[in-house]
């Protein structure tokens, strides 16, 4: 059982439902997964929209926003540097949480750890 001021609810191996309490959840939920975005399909957060443009996946968000406000070099070659570099990152950071969780690698925490996460403070 994980408690707080704003929550309480139990955690398991499946399912880190912490995230499932947060305030700004419910609009992730209707955007995302049950058709509150009309344009091109998002898969997970983060997600960025312009008018009808959407767009997800933190390096494309990035190689975007680096076109959009004048970042990104001007050639094909020194672009596509540009974007390994990004890909490169985002894949370090996802690959990072390894040194911490190693036995998760692609789920949630376990639930002893969890809740430590979620413990009123």
């Amino acid at each position: 059982m994980c408690s707080s001021k704003s929550h309480t609810h139990t955690h398991t191996h499946t399912l880190h439902a912490c995230t499932l309490y947060d305030p700004g959840m419910p609009v992730v939920i209707e955007f995302c997964w049950k058709g509150g975005n009309t344009g091109f399909p998002v898969r997970a957060p983060p997600a960025i929209r312009k008018g009808d443009f959407v767009l997800s996946n933190t390096p494309v968000i990035m190689a975007y926003l680096g076109r959009q406000f004048g970042l990104m070099p001007g050639s094909l070659e020194d672009a596509a540097h540009v974007e390994q570099v990004l890909a490169i990152v985002t894949d370090a950071v996802a690959e990072g949480r390894l040194a911490f969780h190693p036995k998760v690698r692609d789920g949630p925490f376990p639930a002893p750890r969890s809740a430590l996460f979620c413990t009123p403070r």
